[in-house]
C-alpha cells in the first residue's frame, strides 16, 4: 500500500525581529544574527485557534472524507482548557463527530512519528483512508522563547492529510523509520557536553544510514536534506552527520521563520512543491529530546 502526504497548510504569527526582545540583554544579538536567524513568530491565538487558520486551507480542496484527527504538540498548557479548545475546533471545522487522538512526547520528532502512526492506522483499520494531522506549538513566556542551544522558538501551526489517495501535488513517502535512545534525555547538555553529542551524532547517523539503506540511496540521490530550523551551524552539522553537502540544505526559512517546532517540516515541504520537479526526493530529519526519525519523500505532481 502506498501513502501520501498531500493539502500542506500552515499559519504562523506576527513575524518580529529577535531586535525586539524586551528580554534581549540576556542573549547576544550579533551572535543570533551569524547563526542565521534574524526573526521569530508571536501569536495572540491559543494554538488551536491558530491552528484553524491552517487546516481550513488544508480541508478546502480535499474531497474525500476525513475519517481521524490526529492534534500534535510539544507546548502544551492547561489540559482541561485544551480539552475545551480542542473540541471547539473541531466543532468549528463542521466534524464535530470525528475521532481524535493526541502525539506530545516526541516533541520536534512528532512530525515523523505522526506520519508513521497515521500509515500504520490506514494499513490496519479497513474503514479509515485519511487522516487529517494538525501541528500547533506556542510559546506563553518569552523567556521560554530562547533556547539554551542557541535557537529561537516561534509560534507555528500546520496541516496535512496521510492517506492511501494519490493526489496531485503530493509527496509519497518511500521509506519512513525512527530511532530512541532514552538515555539522551537524562543527559545535561551543559554538564555532560561531550557525552550529550555523541549520543546525538549516534541517533542521528544510525536513523539516516538505515533510511537510505533500506532504498538503496546515497545523499548524492536527493535534491534537498530537511532538518529542524535551529541555527545555521545546528543544520550544517546534522546534514554532515547524515551524509549529505552542505548544498543539499534546506534553509530557506531559518532567517524567515525560526524555530517553528515540528511545523518546520510542513512549512518547507509546502513551499518546496512549487520550486522542484516532479520525482525528485527529500531526505527529513526529525530530532526530538530522546528520538529520531527519518523519511525519504518523492514529489508528486
Amino acid at each position: 500500500m502506498n501513502f501520501y502526504i498531500s493539502n500542506l497548510s500552515h499559519c504562523i504569527g506576527d513575524l518580529k525581529k529577535i531586535n525586539d526582545f524586551s528580554i534581549k540583554k540576556e542573549i547576544n544579538i550579533d551572535y543570533l544574527n551569524n547563526l542565521g536567524i534574524e526573526r521569530y513568530s508571536e501569536s495572540q491565538l491559543n494554538p488551536f485557534k491558530l491552528a484553524e487558520l491552517s487546516i481550513v486551507k488544508t480541508l478546502a480542496n480535499y474531497k474525500n472524507p476525513i475519517d481521524l484527527v490526529i492534534y500534535c504538540s510539544c507546548s502544551l498548557d492547561d489540559h482541561e482548557s485544551i480539552k475545551n479548545d480542542f473540541s471547539e475546533l473541531l466543532y468549528n471545522l463542521g466534524i464535530p463527530e470525528i475521532n481524535s487522538i493526541g502525539m506530545f512526547i516526541s516533541r520536534c520528532s512528532n512530525f515523523t512519528m505522526v506520519v508513521n502512526q497515521a500509515m500504520n492506522i490506514i494499513k490496519s483499520e479497513l474503514d479509515t483512508s485519511s487522516i487529517l494531522v494538525i501541528i500547533s506549538d506556542k510559546i506563553y513566556a518569552e523567556k521560554d522563547r530562547i533556547n539554551e542551544a542557541n535557537y529561537i522558538c516561534s509560534d507555528a501551526a500546520s496541516s496535512f492529510i496521510v492517506s492511501k489517495f494519490k493526489s496531485e501535488p503530493s509527496y509519497e513517502v518511500l521509506n519512513i523509520n525512527e530511532y530512541a535512545d532514552n538515555a539522551i534525555a537524562l543527559m545535561s547538555p551543559t554538564k555532560s557536553l561531550v557525552n550529550y553529542l555523541k549520543a546525538v551524532e549516534e541517533g542521528i547517523k544510525t536513523i539516516s544510514t538505515t533510511n537510505m539503506k533500506k532504498l538503496g540511496l546515497r545523499p548524492e540521490a536527493y535534491k534537498k536534506f530537511i532538518c529542524g530550523s535551529y541555527n545555521s551551524t545546528i543544520m550544517l552539522n546534522y546534514a554532515k552527520m547524515s551524509g549529505f553537502s552542505r548544498d543539499k540544505v534546506f534553509s530557506n526559512n531559518l532567517k524567515k521563520y525560526g524555530h517553528t517546532f515540528s511545523s518546520n517540516f510542513v512549512i518547507a515541504l509546502e513551499e518546496t512543491i512549487a520550486e522542484n520537479e516532479n520525482e525528485e526526493l527529500f531526505f527529513i530529519l526529525t530530532t526530538g529530546d530522546f528520538i529520531f526519525g527519518a523519511i525519504t519523500l518523492k514529489l508528486i505532481k
